[in-house]
């Protein structure tokens, strides 16, 4: 570090004292290496048509029939041998939980093919339970979140298909881990991929460090120049 030549050695003490005040008040204050925050979202529209069964059996609504799934005993029963009848009495809801439970719809991955559950009592007293054959389309809106329960954000979201913005938007995150199809204006979308463009926290608080140690070394060596000159005037 060069002085002018005409200053005093307490003066360039007092400079360098200066300097590091200077710095070590960058680190804590200054918003190093900010700049406005971009969030860019981006989703993916489904056809009915397309490998989409992976996503539907993440809603609560889908039953997944697979080989020894004790949940569809009696589901692939009725596929098998059509729709059965059941005393009102005999019915016991703990054995046929596909049907007296929340799932509206099964699938069964080997065969691609979805059907609609019912369990419907009859006019006798006795319950009839049977599947319906149902198409892709149909399978998907019955799966599928209505986009009217998500923020404003993800309406503009879904009618351009990608939307950038300052804050990140809120149950995206949860949306890309349920991957749960959302149904929008008779469309189906799932969610794609996103960037954050932005500060870098890692690198803003490496040269935050380097700016406080730096201004921490200026203020030592301008006490020990000080205190060098207080000696000399002695």
């Amino acid at each position: 570090m060069r002085f002018p030549v005409s200053a005093s050695p307490r003066n360039r003490a007092l400079l360098v004292v200066a300097l590091g005040i200077g710095l070590v008040f960058t680190a804590v204050f200054a918003p190093m290496g900010a700049i406005v925050p971009t969030y860019r979202y981006e989703v993916v529209e489904v056809s009915p048509d397309s490998q989409w069964a992976q996503h539907a059996t993440y809603s609560d609504n889908v039953l997944a029939c697979v080989d020894d799934e004790p949940l569809c005993q009696t589901v692939s029963q009725v596929r098998a041998e059509g729709p059965r009848v059941v005393e009102r009495e005999r019915v016991n809801c703990a054995e046929m939980l596909a049907f007296c439970g929340h799932y509206q719809v099964a699938y069964y991955p080997k065969d691609d093919a979805f059907y609609r559950l019912h369990h419907e009592s009859l006019d006798n007293g006795s319950v009839e339970l049977r599947l319906e054959p149902i198409s892709n389309r149909t399978a998907m809106h019955i799966a599928a979140l209505n986009a009217e329960t998500f923020p404003s954000e993800f309406q503009r979201l879904f009618e351009s298909g990608t939307v950038r913005t300052s804050d990140p938007i809120a149950g995206w995150k949860y949306w890309r881990e349920t991957h749960e199809l959302v149904e929008y204006e008779g469309r189906f979308y799932t969610s794609g991929g996103w960037r954050y463009n932005g500060p870098n926290r890692h690198w803003d608080e490496y040269l935050r460090g380097m700016t406080a140690l730096a201004g921490i070394g200026l203020l030592l060596y301008g006490q020990t120049m000080r205190l060098r000159a207080t000696k000399r005037d002695e």
